[in-house]
């Protein structure tokens, strides 16, 4: 007979895929997966459901700024995974350039956009104020 504690061998798997799942979400700090379970509208997620989110997506929900998105961006690649449609960082830097202004971070975005596209986008020409 061995003097081993048969307790000491047993190994419980998960139930369910939800047990699985917010393992998963231990790697997140709890800030970003408390706005994560927001997003979802649930308690648990994957991280294959979070690579579904589009960039500007998640960008403008409230609660994600540039670290929050940097953390879920580096959890992800943890899995080898991105979020959907992230843009150049050319311009992920023209939109976080902008500043808080919502309106200009609008515009930096469509001017990301159109750049990804192909479109050359040159700055406005105001006319000299004759005066």
């Amino acid at each position: 007979m061995s003097d081993s504690n048969p307790g000491d061998c047993l190994s419980v798997a998960p139930a369910s895929s939800s047990v699985a799942a917010a393992g998963a979400e231990n790697g997140l700090p709890t800030f970003q997966r408390n706005v994560l379970r927001k997003y979802f509208r649930r308690a648990s997620f994957t991280p294959e459901d979070v690579a579904e989110i589009e960039y500007q997506r998640l960008v403008r929900f409230p609660g994600v700024g540039a670290k929050g998105l940097q953390n879920i961006r580096t959890w992800l690649h943890g899995y080898g995974l991105d979020l959907k449609n992230v843009p150049a960082p050319a311009a992920v830097a023209e939109i976080r350039a902008a500043g808080a202004n919502g309106k200009t971070q609008r515009i930096a975005r469509a001017i990301a956009l159109l750049r990804k596209q192909g479109f050359v986008v040159k700055p406005s020409r105001i006319p000299n104020n004759p005066g």
